[in-house]
């Protein structure tokens, strides 16, 4: 069905001219006399006031309608008054095409203004909505944004209440399984180690969620010292040796590094390499895992790389872009092989660049990964010096 804007305003406009042929008819009958052409074509102008009428309220599109009906109107009241039709003088035509243009243009312009207008109420609703929305938006941030806080706060406060007990849990754990073997009770011995194992692997846990929430609240601290490349590296290699001959993997280290020491806070980088380390030796079987410590004086700011490499599972680029978020892991089915919680990663990333430094990755999937920590000379004298 074709929509036209105008139709509805048909009834006014020919309502505007019947009632002029009619009012003129009467009036001519009602004198007795018959006009003249002159008269006729005089009072043809009077139709110019239902023409503006129809411009100004309408718009362009009824003035053009209604510059075709005068015409017609007068052959009408010409044809009611029993008077010859004929052309009006030409005057008259000038005349009356220039008052039509005129009419026209003044439609268009209110045309023009009233969808100005409309624009404009339109698009200060939408920007009243807008900042009504954005108001809501900022007050559902700051309300989101203190409650993490709030938790990341209390999970900080609440290190000590949650590791103590586990501690003593893991320390009398080991003093009976101790005093089983020097007894002889070789029964319970498994149990008492499983309870180690499990409660060790708890320990693990909170203290990562309680290392993500320090750092969320900002009261993780830094304590910078000169850090002993080569002392870090062997006791790194020891820590992870057990887990790389239980997936059978062949580690291999080298250091190529000429300075001696790093400033750094030392449990963080211990902290983020035996992730490191963890992660290369969970996702890689009967494969190898390269450590490789090179300093990098060439570049500025010069800085210390450490590169571990392995020829795992590899991942994919999608697994990638979110690797470094809380709580995600390269296999996140229900069903993965791999366990853990999706943190080490996300704290790594977060203590390597609360030291001035970063983790990149490079992976293929099917062929191995490599993740790289860059840590600047620098950082910490000047930490220290500040």
């Amino acid at each position: 069905m074709i929509n036209l804007p105008f139709l509805n305003q048909i009834p006014y406009v020919v309502g505007l001219f019947a009632a002029y042929v009619l009012i003129s008819f009467l009036a001519y009958r009602l004198r007795g006399s018959t006009p003249t052409y002159e008269q006729i074509d005089a009072a043809s102008f009077l139709l110019l006031v239902p023409f503006f009428v129809a411009s100004s309220l309408f718009g362009w599109r009824a003035a053009v309608f209604a510059s075709f009906i005068i015409p017609f109107a007068r052959v009408l009241l010409l044809l009611l008054l029993g008077i010859a039709v004929r052309r009006p003088e030409q005057f008259v035509l000038l005349a009356y095409l220039l008052i039509s243009m005129i009419g026209i243009l003044v439609g268009g312009l209110r045309e023009i203004n009233l969808r100005f207008q409309r624009e404009l109420e339109r698009r200060v609703q939408t920007e009243q909505e807008l900042r009504q929305r954005q108001a809501e938006l900022t007050v559902a941030k700051n309300k989101a944004e203190a409650a993490n806080r709030a938790k990341s706060s209390f999970l900080a406060n609440m290190s000590h209440e949650l590791r103590t007990p586990l501690s003593a849990i893991i320390g009398y754990t080991e003093l009976i399984h101790e005093e089983s073997l020097a007894a002889g009770y070789i029964r319970i011995v498994p149990r008492l180690e499983n309870i180690g194992i499990a409660a060790n692997q708890l320990l693990a846990l909170i203290s990562n969620v309680l290392d993500l929430s320090k750092i969320e609240a900002g009261k993780m601290e830094l304590d910078w010292e000169a850090v002993d490349l080569a002392k870090l590296v062997q006791e790194v290699v020891t820590t992870i040796t057990p887990l790389m001959t239980l997936q059978e993997n062949q580690l291999v280290v080298e250091n190529k590094a000429t300075t001696p020491v790093i400033m750094a806070d030392l449990t963080k980088l211990r902290q983020i390499l035996l992730n490191l380390l963890n992660n290369a030796a969970k996702f890689t079987e009967d494969g190898v895992v390269t450590l490789v410590v090179e300093e990098e004086t060439a570049v500025s700011p010069p800085h210390f790389t450490f590169a571990i490499s392995d020829t795992g599972i590899g991942m994919t680029p999608g697994q990638l872009d979110e690797l470094f978020q809380p709580f995600q892991q390269a296999d996140s089915s229900f069903t993965r092989k791999f366990e853990g919680t999706g943190l080490g990663l996300a704290i790594s990333q977060s203590l390597a660049q609360m030291m001035g430094g970063r983790i990149t990755v490079q992976s293929q999937a099917g062929v191995g990964s490599q993740f790289t920590l860059i840590l600047p000379q620098t950082n910490g004298e000047l930490e220290m010096e500040n």
